[in-house]
């Protein structure tokens, strides 16, 4: 059975996932020697799609960062303003 171009991307995805040949061999139905060729033709197909999930990864991370940062200094901000008001000058 040929397999289809929907499950090309279906084991270029798993792959940048790093799941391994013979888990993506059980849910696609593909022999392992198929998928190994697979990985050798779309490697760059596999590479960019790890790349572009890496970098979501990381502004997600980063935003929630800057958040994290924000709140903190919110908090400094106004425990800072609490002791100007209460410490006599």
């Amino acid at each position: 059975m040929a397999a289809t171009q929907k499950t090309r991307e279906q084991f270029i995805e798993l792959r940048a996932e790093n799941i391994s040949f013979d888990k993506i061999a059980k849910q696609l139905k593909v022999s392992k020697s198929t998928l190994i060729t697979w990985a050798k033709l779309y490697e760059l197909d596999i590479q960019n799609l790890r790349a572009i999930t890496h970098e979501a990864l990381n502004q997600r991370y980063k935003a929630s960062q800057e958040h994290r940062l924000g709140t903190v200094g919110t908090a400094i901000t106004t425990i800072t303003g609490a002791k100007q008001t209460v410490v006599p000058s």
